[in-house]
Order: structure tokens, then C-alpha cells, then sequence
């Protein structure tokens, strides 16, 4: 009997164990989200790991991965809830098979604190090395996100400061990972701290006071030195743009309802709404080209013989350039060639370039493995397949060489560091956001092409079918946007500077750092095994 109590009573209190760890794991990965839009409280990020790396702490058995899947799950539902409302209203899907899809990107997102927990409690088991290896590790399975199965980086860690400009200019060296890695350095600096306070250890080492301190000190000294170098870089920045040449640039929002965008019957009311305001820009304007969303024009270039005559008449009214998104293809052999492009477009409707996308979304805009999964077809309204255009293409201006990102582009930086690399003075941001309604995901997803402007001290014209539009300058600042849902255009003077940053000319190098610093966590945990 006595055997029996005391077996209930160690489960019970496991019991207990297990769900005070998800509780806290949990509070991580929704105080995380909050960090982002819409409700964008960014100070939450620097204290929102706390939680999910004292579920860590005791490195036993199985429990940090069920902190880890609670916080990854969490995180996941409440960042990427609207992916469900994409998927029902445009992808016609039934709820009952929304919910699985979203769960499953969730919980392949999740492998990465998996991945995260695993390796920190296996091989950091010194306290001290925690201040290097876990911002460190986080970084480097950040940018493996980035690449791994196509890449999805939406929403990186750094990306909720987006609204804090000072602290972001450090970008134009690290990117975004640079952001990452001093908001966990922040947290594991807080962390030490209150191990030491608390008097608890971690994976079985006591914190001593030193520990702490250092811990504190090094943190404070990083976030003091990344907003100083921010506060100069800001003052350089402007004054460089105030001496480099200009472009007036107008966006043009046409709010077409997605639902209709490709039926046939609006494709002439779809023209005739950009139209309207693509001539109130161009007559009190005067800008130097006009930009419109991606597939703003919802047919192909001279195949269909009203449509084309219709946007001709609107280039000569206008007697601009244009730079409008368009579907296009190419015949190869007895095959079609289908593209997502941006034309750049003369007054007299001739077609001075092209651009196609180059990162394709996979199942939406192609179906990755086609041969292996000819069960499954594309969540878009267009025909075909898409092909990929060439990297670091740009399109010729008047005002010079742009570079175009189209859609979700954006949020791999490599796509814009190339065109910068090719000449481009300017960024051109095209998108329908309309997939995702007034959730928070258009929110989000502006607020990552903040980083592309600050990583190549670029301006940034964002034309959006739904919104948000709008302006960005080399700091990552909005000079102007549009609401959701509303028919609208902008015209801002936008600076073309010349010159390439750091980040610009070398790339990720940062994340090398990154893998240098795991070196003394990794050299211990090998002398650890070497002697057993």
C-alpha cells in the first residue's frame, strides 16, 4: 500500500510538473506573438523567452521538448492563425481540412525550439556559456528556417522591433539576425539573473554571482552600443539621402476584390479603377513612374486586344512610365512558360523590361514534387504553373535601375541584396495581400520590408491591391501607407542613393559569427563526452 501512495503521489506531482511546464512554455509562444501586428507590443520581446528557458533548466528526460512543443504550438496558432481564413475563403477549402494544413505547418515550425531545446541542454551545461551559445544557436536555426524546404522566414525574432528604428539600424551589418540575436542575448542576460536570485540552477550547475553580473553587464552593453551605433547611423543615412539624386513615385491601390480579380466580366472595371487613379497621380503629381500591385492587370499584354488598347490609353493619358504587375509567358517548344512579372511600361505602351518572380509559393503558386503529388493542385485562380525568373534582375527607369521584389520576395533578403548588388537605387514592393482579409498577416507582412530598406540603406514603394501601400525610406521609417480595403494612391519624393552597405556587400557573414561563438560550448561538451 505504501508502494502505491508513493507511486501515485510522484506521478501526481510529475503530473503537476508537466503542465506548470507548458503553462509557462505557452505564456512564451503567446507573449512572443504580441510582440508582432497587429498588436505590435515589441518590449514584450525581450522578456517573452524568459519563461520557455526556465522550462529548460533542468535538462530532465523529456521535459524541455514538451516545453518546446508547448511554446512552438502556441507561438505558431496565434501567429499564423490567418492562414486558416486563406485558405477557406480563397483556397475553397473546407474548414475541416484548413485547420490540419495549418496544424501541420505549425507543428514543422515547432521543430525548430525542438531542435533549439535539444541542443541547449545537451551540450550548454555551464551557465557561463549560456550568454554566447543561446543567442548563438537561435540565430543559426533562425537562418536554417530561412533556406530549409524553400525557406520560411516570416517573422523572424528581430522582425518585432520593426517599429523601433534606432535599435534596427544595426541591420546593415547583421540583417535581421543581428535583431534575433541581441533580443536573446536580452533574454538569456534576465534569465542568468534570475537564476541566481532564486537560487536555482541550471542543468544541475549553480549560477554564482559573477555569472549573473557578467551576464547583465554584457547585455546592457551590447543593446547600449547597437542604439548607439543606430542614432549615428540614422543621422548618416539622412544626410546621405539628402545628397543623393530623386524620384517622385506614386502607388496606386485599386481595392479589387479578390474573389473577382480574375473574372472576366470586371477585368475592364479592374483597368478602369487603376486608371482613374493612376491620372489624379500623374495630373497633380507629376511623378517620374507610377507603380501597380502585383497581377494588377489581370490579363496578358497584348493577347487581349480591348484590354491592351484600354491600358495603352490610360500610359499616353498619364505620359509616364509605369512599372505594373502582369501575368506572362513564355512558348518553349510545343510547352507554355507561365511567370508572376512586373512590366516596366513607356507612355506609349511599349514594354521597356521585365521582371519574374523568383521565389514561388509553393503550393500556390507551383506544386513542389508535381510528379509525386499529382493529387494536389495550386490554391491560386490562374492557369499553369509557375516558372522562376532570374535572380538580381532589375528594370531601367528614367531615374535609374529598380529593383522589384514581388509578393512575400520580400522577406528573403537575399532577393533584394542581389538587385542592390545589379545596380538598383530604388525598391519596389508589389503585392496582393488581399489572401489574407483584415487579419493580422498584411500587418506582418509590411512590416518585414522594413529590413530590406535598412539592411541596403534603400527607399522602399510598396503598391498593394488591398494594402497596406506606402513608402519606406533608407531607415526603415513609413513616410506614408494606406488602411486596408481602400481605393487610394500616394506620391512621395524618394531618395536613389548609390552606395552598398556592409550587409549589402558580403551577405550573412553575421551568422558565421554566430556558429564561432558555439565553439567554447561545443569544445566543453566534447571534453565532457571524451572523458566518459
Amino acid at each position: 500500500m505504501t508502494t502505491i501512495i508513493s507511486g501515485t503521489a510522484k506521478w501526481l506531482q510529475h503530473r503537476r510538473r508537466i503542465i506548470h511546464l507548458i503553462f509557462f512554455s505557452g505564456l512564451s509562444g503567446f507573449l512572443l506573438s504580441l510582440s508582432y501586428p497587429k498588436s505590435g507590443l515589441s518590449f514584450l520581446a525581450w522578456i517573452a523567452l524568459v519563461p520557455f528557458l526556465s522550462s529548460l533548466k533542468s535538462g530532465h528526460a523529456r521535459e524541455p521538448y514538451v516545453s518546446a512543443l508547448s511554446f512552438g504550438v502556441v507561438h505558431g496558432l496565434t501567429l499564423l492563425y490567418w492562414v486558416v481564413h486563406t485558405l477557406n475563403i480563397y483556397g475553397y477549402l473546407p474548414m475541416v481540412l484548413c485547420i490540419p494544413i495549418l496544424l501541420l505547418l505549425v507543428l514543422y515550425l515547432s521543430c525548430y525550439p525542438l531542435l533549439f531545446a535539444w541542443l541547449i541542454v545537451k551540450i550548454v551545461k555551464k551557465p557561463m556559456y549560456l550568454m554566447a551559445a543561446a543567442p548563438s544557436m537561435w540565430v543559426l536555426l533562425e537562418y536554417l528556417k530561412s533556406w530549409a524546404l524553400t525557406g520560411f522566414p516570416w517573422e523572424l525574432l528581430g522582425y518585432s522591433q520593426h517599429n523601433v528604428i534606432q535599435m534596427i539600424q544595426i541591420a546593415d551589418i547583421t540583417g535581421v539576425y543581428g535583431i534575433s540575436f541581441l533580443i536573446v542575448l536580452v533574454n538569456t542576460a534576465v534569465f542568468t539573473v534570475f537564476l541566481y536570485m532564486a537560487k536555482k540552477d541550471w542543468c544541475g550547475e549553480s549560477v554564482t554571482g559573477k555569472t549573473a553580473f557578467v551576464h547583465g553587464i554584457l547585455a546592457t552593453a551590447c543593446v547600449v552600443l547597437v542604439a548607439a551605433y543606430g542614432f549615428f547611423r540614422i543621422q548618416a543615412t539622412d544626410y546621405a539621402s539628402a545628397a543623393a539624386d530623386t524620384a517622385t513615385v506614386s502607388v496606386v491601390q485599386g481595392n479589387i476584390d479578390q474573389s473577382v480579380k480574375w473574372n472576366s466580366s470586371y477585368q475592364v472595371k479592374t483597368l478602369m479603377t487603376y486608371g482613374k487613379l493612376s491620372k489624379l497621380a500623374a495630373g497633380k503629381d507629376k511623378p517620374d513612374f507610377i507603380v501597380w500591385p502585383e497581377t494588377a492587370a489581370p490579363f496578358y499584354y497584348e493577347n487581349d486586344r480591348l484590354l491592351t488598347a484600354l491600358l495603352k490609353q490610360t500610359l499616353t493619358e498619364c505620359d509616364t512610365e509605369f512599372l505594373i504587375g502582369f501575368p506572362s509567358y513564355e512558348k518553349d517548344g510545343g510547352r507554355y512558360r507561365f511567370y508572376n512579372s512586373a512590366y516596366a511600361m513607356a507612355p506609349d505602351g511599349q514594354v521597356g523590361g521585365k521582371y519574374s518572380k523568383v521565389h514561388l509559393v509553393p503550393f500556390g503558386e507551383y506544386v513542389p514534387l508535381q510528379d509525386f503529388l499529382p493529387f494536389i493542385d495550386k490554391l491560386t485562380a490562374q492557369s499553369g504553373d509557375f516558372y522562376a525568373g532570374q535572380k538580381g534582375d532589375t528594370l531601367v527607369f528614367s531615374p535609374g535601375k529598380i529593383g522589384v521584389q514581388i509578393c512575400f520576395e520580400v522577406i528573403f533578403p537575399n532577393l533584394t541584396r542581389a538587385m542592390v548588388q545589379n545596380g538598383a537605387r530604388l525598391i519596389a514592393n508589389i503585392t496582393n495581400d488581399a489572401w489574407f482579409g483584415t487579419t493580422s498577416a498584411p500587418y506582418q507582412h509590411f512590416s518585414m520590408v522594413k529590413f530590406r530598406a535598412v539592411e541596403n540603406k534603400r527607399a522602399i514603394a510598396r503598391a498593394a491591391n488591398t494594402g497596406i501601400s506606402g513608402f519606406i525610406d533608407p531607415c526603415g521609417r513609413v513616410l506614408a501607407a494606406t488602411g486596408l480595403y481602400e481605393e487610394a494612391y500616394l506620391t512621395r519624393k524618394l531618395p536613389l542613393p548609390g552606395h552598398m552597405t556592409f550587409y549589402t556587400r558580403f551577405g550573412d557573414v553575421f551568422v558565421l559569427f554566430c556558429a564561432a561563438l558555439m565553439i567554447p560550448a561545443l569544445v566543453s561538451f566534447f571534453k565532457r563526452h571524451g572523458a566518459k
